[in-house]
């Protein structure tokens, strides 16, 4: 919705407006039409490790669990905004981490959910956590080309321009890498 009406307001030249996301698919919306004569596209890559354990502490967070924060979200400026917004909710208590990990291990798992994706699909991407792969690899490992574009509009996976597939967020390759190895 808030995209609906940014979109609109840029369009009618009513109004400038500024929107910070980290979703392709939202970024492609957003270009869609007329807004794109009228749009600045400004990247802000994903944070070093040291700004990103800056940034944490900055916001009261301890050296442990801000190295374990971002050991999970990487330097993703808006998974690190939601992982201090999750402790300062939860009167900044360490074990509160255990929760957002579960809460974003849980909204990866629900977006694969729906698909019937066998044991040597998540193997496969598993073995990919750290490194891109090509729609025809994927597809010699038994994952469809069908199967990719669902994954990619669900931020699970991205696509660079170079047509390589890795994962959409570091959250998402940290549980790939780590909670999917049982």
């Amino acid at each position: 919705m808030l995209q609906t009406i940014a979109k609109a307001a840029t369009e009618h030249d009513n109004y400038n407006v500024m929107f910070v996301t980290n979703d392709q698919k939202t970024l492609e919306y957003l270009l869609d039409g007329d807004t794109e004569s009228r749009m600045e596209i400004i990247y802000l890559g994903d944070l070093n490790k040291d700004v990103a354990l800056s940034y944490l502490r900055k916001h009261k967070i301890d050296a442990d669990t801000a190295e374990k924060i971002y050991e999970v979200v990487g330097g993703r400026i808006i998974d690190l905004s939601q992982a201090i917004n999750h402790f300062e909710r939860n009167d900044e208590d360490k074990n509160s981490l255990n929760d957002y990990l579960n809460m974003k291990t849980n909204s990866i798992f629900k977006k694969l959910d729906n698909h019937r994706y066998n044991k040597s699909h998540l193997e496969f991407l598993r073995n990919h956590a750290h490194q891109t792969f090509s729609r025809s690899e994927s597809i010699r490992n038994g994952l469809l080309g069908y199967e990719l574009d669902e994954l990619e509009s669900k931020n699970i996976l991205t696509v660079a321009k170079n047509l390589k597939f890795t994962f959409g967020s570091p959250a998402t390759k940290y549980v790939f890498d780590n909670l999917l190895q049982q």
